[in-house]
């Protein structure tokens, strides 16, 4: 684990050689960390069943907005793409 994580801290510091990159890697890492661990009860106790996220309302609107998010980048690029075939 400790090789893991110098190859990230290389990782985050080659991208802008700046130390800020390293600690929101960390900060982002702890937070996965956190996450995840919580996760995992939730799984069971939903028997799991990921539909249990987004069972309320306040979570299915956070749910399909987080997925909109993703996908918004495919869909412009193929948006522009399809733009610069037609012009």
């Amino acid at each position: 684990m400790p090789v893991i994580l110098v190859f990230c801290m290389v990782g985050a510091f080659a991208i802008n050689n700046t130390q800020f990159d390293i600690g929101v890697m960390l900060a982002f890492g702890v937070l996965a960390f956190f996450l995840e661990d919580n996760l995992t009860p939730s799984l069971l106790n939903s028997e799991g069943q990921w539909t249990a996220f987004f069972s309320r309302p306040i979570a299915g609107t956070l749910g399909v907005l987080t997925i909109l998010v993703w996908l918004s980048p495919i869909v412009l690029a193929l948006w522009r793409k399809r733009k610069a075939v037609t012009a």
